[in-house]
């Protein structure tokens, strides 16, 4: 009779000692877990500053284009309206020089 009880003793003991190394493990899987989200969320902090300068970096090179083009533009309309200047200048030198002639 000492012995079944001693036995059932021995045989709590090592239930207790399974189901405290099972409560350890789960303790060491929900820090892993936790340290796992606490990557996570600052990955995703990093991403979404990432992404809001590259969005500005987008906007700023597509107002860049914009200025580039705006320039193109108006130094393409200077020369032209330099050429028909020129032109003019040229005609009435030659219209000069005919005159001058007679």
């Amino acid at each position: 009779r000492k012995s079944i009880i001693v036995l059932k003793v021995l045989r709590e003991e090592r239930e207790m000692a399974r189901l405290n190394a099972i409560q350890r493990e789960a303790r060491e899987a929900c820090a892993q877990r936790i340290a796992a989200e606490k990557r996570l969320y600052d990955l995703q902090n990093a991403f979404t500053s990432q992404e809001e300068q590259l969005r500005n970096a987008a906007s700023r090179i597509d107002s860049l284009k914009t200025q580039l083009d705006l320039l193109y533009r108006r130094r393409l309309s200077a020369m032209n309206a330099a050429r028909v200047q020129q032109k003019r200048l040229n005609a009435q030198n030659a219209q000069n020089r005919s005159l001058k002639v007679w």
